[in-house]
């Protein structure tokens, strides 16, 4: 019985798979279409590739009237801070105050001070 347990064990752990043998594999020196150190640019113009008047008319346009956009992103940005300063009256103010003082009675005074009463005292 036990030869029969140990024969099982020893034929449940070997491997009747073949021995796998990774295929080799040639890589190119550069990627297709790329040469080294030259990249197309996209030209500023792009849309004009497509010789579509429409769209040619709509950039066109777009660029006309978006001249002062800029002047329109600081007016909104300056609208936004003049709404929350004046939106600033409805939160809550807080103010913390914190003070102490030290006073010290000279030991040279007449009449001197009483003996076991503490020269210095915090208010």
């Amino acid at each position: 019985m036990r030869r029969l347990a140990l024969v099982g064990l020893v034929a449940g752990c070997a491997s009747l798979a073949p021995e796998y043998e990774q295929p080799e594999t040639g890589l190119p020196a550069s990627y297709p279409g790329e040469t080294a150190g030259q990249l197309e640019t996209i030209p500023a113009d792009w849309w004009k590739l497509y010789n579509d008047p429409g769209l040619n008319e709509l950039v066109a346009s777009a660029q006309e009237r978006n001249a002062d956009i800029w002047l329109a992103a600081a007016r909104v940005r300056e609208a936004l801070a003049i709404a929350r300063e004046a939106g600033a009256a409805r939160t809550p103010e807080v103010i913390l105050v914190a003070s102490g003082t030290r006073s010290r009675v000279s030991g040279e005074v007449v009449p001197a001070p009483a003996p076991g009463v503490p020269l210095e005292r915090e208010l």
